[in-house]
């Protein structure tokens, strides 16, 4: 039903930039197509799992783009106002959209590094601004959400607007300014999961393409990058992430969740890169020698990546 529902088959001009409640069963209709993917690529058997990695998802990444991912933008909030007008479902509204076209991204990356599928995504189109800390989008009144977005924008107004392809770019870079490390930690573990899903995702491209070793110079910059931010972010834990724990099923939605395991994604893409750089090839199902990285494509089992993992039980990675 999802599917075939009018708000998610719609792909009539809209521009959530210009009144993002106006547009809420668009949005609800994305966030919807999501978790029948989630359910039915976790939950479901392996015809199930295919049709929804095949055919479903690409229908969700269709729809989200027909939204457009650079509308999924936060307002500009002026921070000299008192944030007496300050319209609460308006932020829902355009938080919902960008956390769901980030987690369409995230989802992307998912089937990239368990089925070893090429993306349906690129990090040059996710225009999109990146998710704000989860306090100011679990808070329970509208006073505490301005009270909470105000703080924050005081805090790291310099790059509370950046966009997820920015912030991607900049954990490329050789070195991270420190000042622009503290705002990204204060945007918590939703940001670190896309960034290392994204790093992955591009050292996918790479040990798929014709490139020699000398251009994984980006990814290691990143992947070094990610493990300062995120080593940083662990310090702020109770402050940056105040719910990680819920004593009430009425509390439940606001645990981490998923996000959690972010650091062993992290790992994974260090041992590949470790791989890669020292040649070391993955056998193919036919016990031929491959190439480095892994060499079954769209495979359901997700046995490539278990199999990489038990090779390294007890290999130190930093």
């Amino acid at each position: 039903m999802v599917f075939s529902d009018d708000a998610f088959c719609d792909d009539a001009p809209y521009c959530p930039l210009v009144n993002p409640v106006q547009g809420i069963d668009k949005i609800q209709a994305l966030q919807a197509g999501y978790l029948v993917c989630t359910y039915q690529n976790w939950e479901g058997n392996d015809n199930s799992k295919r049709r929804a990695r095949r055919h479903r998802f690409n229908s969700l990444v269709s729809a989200a783009r027909d939204v457009g991912v650079s509308s999924a933008r936060h307002r500009n909030y002026d921070l000299t106002s008192s944030f007496d007008d300050f319209d609460w479902q308006d932020f829902i509204a355009r938080e919902q959209l960008i956390r769901v076209v980030m987690w369409t991204f995230m989802f992307d990356k998912g089937f990239v590094l368990f089925n070893n599928i090429p993306p349906r995504m690129v990090i040059k189109e996710m225009t999109m601004h990146i998710a704000w800390p989860d306090s100011i989008f679990q808070a329970s009144t509208a006073t505490e959400c301005a009270r909470e977005i105000q703080a924050f924008l005081s805090r790291s107004s310099s790059g509370s607007y950046l966009t997820l392809c920015e912030v991607f770019e900049r954990y490329c870079k050789d070195k991270m300014d420190p000042n622009l490390r503290r705002v990204l930690v204060e945007h918590g573990a939703s940001h670190l999961f896309a960034i290392i899903l994204a790093i992955y995702s591009t050292i996918f491209q790479h040990q798929n393409s014709l490139a020699g070793n000398d251009q994984l110079g980006g990814i290691r910059n990143a992947l070094d990058n990610w493990k300062l931010t995120y080593e940083a972010y662990l310090k702020t834990v109770p402050i940056a992430e105040p719910y990680e724990t819920a004593d009430s099923l009425q509390d439940m939605w606001r645990r981490p969740g998923f996000s959690r395991h972010t650091h062993e994604f992290y790992l994974v893409a260090r041992a590949l890169v470790s791989r890669m750089s020292s040649g070391e090839s993955v056998p193919g199902m036919d016990g031929s020698k491959g190439t480095p990285g892994f060499n079954e494509y769209d495979q359901t089992s997700m046995r490539q990546l278990n199999d990489l993992i038990t090779d390294f039980l007890g290999v130190h990675l930093d």
